[in-house]
């Protein structure tokens, strides 16, 4: 009768081990009819692009992802006003994922790039964007034997087990979703009467994130920008920053390295007239979600063999793949690039009403010299107006260049790079844009191991009769240890140990072994 042995897993649920990392992309496309407040269009402007996800779930086939990019499309009516609609492209995927076995969870990180949107005629727009989703799934600790009474079969059948130590990256998570930020924008003196607001949008920056006293703690800002009207139709931009926090329960471990980021996910905003009747207040409602992350380095167990002193074994191994030794690199790029007007079609702009920079995904390579370069290109979009008043969109594309320190060999690579504090501004003969590019480089070692998945034994099939002397002696050979010898000769690491006085596996080819044999009784001869 043969019985299977399966390692199982251990380890900390709250500390989890990345087994798989992988990435997809989703070709997105759609064609929408207008709505009847907007009218006939003549041009599109500019489009705003938010990605995000609603599902990211671990399935036995793979792991499946669904989610929407959201365009916000600002476009110019044929009546010379700017109008603006929301709209949005659903996707799903079911990405292959070679996890442990066992349970697993999934992370995913959406990313949309070349989103653009087309007017096919003046009631009908195109919408097309690449989605590109990183995904980490993580599991408890791989394949760790568990030898104890519990197992029956196990202890029947006097298993030998070995295992050795890992250091792997684990990952905690923990996210927030429904948040509410209220709070008034408040127009200052120089700023313009509100007639109407056009489009409204926000960001949120989380640099800060921290555990103290059993919670989990985020803060940064948030960024509000509204393009409106005056009473008579004139375009303005206004632009505010405030302080945002969140906080929840967390036992998370000491000493892990901490990170975050939020969206915005829905803004809703109203006018309201300020103490003079004036309206130049904007009353706020923002829907915000965060997500926190924190990773360590702990030691996991692996089971690498096992054998049975009373009946013939059949293991079965499998590789293993594991991710350590995280490296994160951290860098802030000033950019300051100008264009002349001829080449960027400019030459009646007047004044610059907001810029927008979209960085694309970065390419990482390593030069003659082993050392890291980092390239991207930043889609600058400004939108600016003549001396009529008549808005349009100046567009460049500006290089984004970042070297570094040589990356470890077999690294797996994950890079950000976001635009922070974009200003625009116009001279006689020349655009020009200002950022700050904020790089953020994570590289993580990938460990190819080999472990023991399953251990088979029959129960009809024992070992032949150990024919030998109390004590055989072994000249060991080089490269061996005690666990080799021990499984040759049927017998127990810890008889060999005893009976030759060793405190570890390590032994010298000059020593003579003395090795105990198993009489009828299941006892091991040795010297006392």
């Amino acid at each position: 009768m043969e019985i299977s042995y399966n390692p199982v897993n251990g380890g900390n649920d709250r500390y989890q081990t990345i087994v798989c990392r992988t990435a997809v992309t989703d070709e997105l496309s759609g064609e929408y009819v207008l709505p009847d407040y907007i009218g006939d269009v003549k041009r599109i402007l500019h489009t705003f692009v938010r990605p995000r996800y609603s599902e990211c779930t671990a399935e036995s086939d793979g792991i499946r992802i669904r989610g929407e990019s959201v365009f916000s499309v600002l476009m110019l009516t044929e009546e010379g006003k700017v109008a603006s609609g929301v709209f949005s492209l659903e996707y799903t995927h079911l990405c292959e994922c070679a996890a442990a076995d066992g349970d697993i969870s999934a992370m995913c990180y959406p990313v949309c790039e070349n989103a653009t949107a087309r007017l096919l005629s003046p009631r009908k727009i195109a919408l097309k964007a690449r989605m590109r989703t990183a995904v980490s799934a993580v599991g408890t600790s791989p394949c760790v034997p568990e030898y104890s009474g519990t197992h029956t079969a196990a202890d029947e059948a006097e298993l030998e087990c070995r295992t050795d130590t890992v250091d792997t990256l684990c990952l905690c998570r923990a996210q927030k979703s429904d948040l509410h930020f209220s709070e008034d924008m408040v127009l200052d003196g120089a700023e313009s009467v509100i007639g109407e607001i056009l489009y409204i949008g926000a960001e949120v920056s989380l640099p800060e994130c921290r555990t103290a006293g059993g919670n989990l703690s985020v803060s940064g800002e948030m960024t509000v920008f509204a393009l409106c009207t005056d009473p008579a139709g004139k375009l303005y931009c206004t632009q505010r920053r405030f302080p945002i926090s969140a906080t929840q329960k967390c036992d998370w471990k000491d000493g892990m390295n901490l990170w975050a980021w939020g969206t915005a996910d829905g803004v809703k905003a109203s006018v309201v007239p300020n103490s003079y009747g004036e309206n130049k207040v904007i009353e706020l409602d923002v829907t915000w979600s965060y997500c926190a992350e924190g990773e360590c380095n702990l030691p996991m167990q692996i089971a690498r063999d096992a054998y049975s002193t009373r009946y013939v074994c059949e293991n079965t191994y499998a590789p293993l793949n594991l991710y350590a030794g995280r490296k994160c690199e951290r860098a802030h790029i000033t950019v300051n690039e100008s264009r002349p007007r001829g080449e960027v079609g400019g030459e009646s702009a007047e004044k610059v009403l907001f810029t927008s920079v979209r960085i694309q995904p970065a390419a990482i390579v390593t030069d003659e010299n082993g050392c890291m370069l980092c390239t991207a290109n930043a889609e600058v979009a400004m939108l600016v107006t003549d001396g009529e008043e008549s808005p349009s969109v100046l567009r460049f594309t500006v290089p984004v260049k970042y070297e570094g320190d040589a990356l470890p060999q077999g690294s797996v690579c994950d890079v950000r790079m976001e635009a922070e504090g974009v200003r625009g501004r116009l001279d006689s003969g020349a655009v020009y844009c200002d950022f700050e590019a904020v790089l953020c480089i994570t590289s993580i070692e990938k460990l190819s191991q080999t472990a023991l998945r399953e251990v088979r034994f029959d129960r009809d099939n024992p070992l032949p009769p150990d024919n030998r002397p109390p004590i055989t002696l072994y000249y060991p050979q080089e490269g061996e240890s005690v666990w080799d010898i021990a499984r040759r000769y049927h017998t127990t690491q810890d008889s060999i140990l005893h009976a030759n006085r060793l405190t570890s596996d390590c032994i010298h080819t000059e020593k003579v072994l003395m090795i105990p044999s198993q009489n009828k009784n299941g006892v091991y001869s040795g010297v006392i």
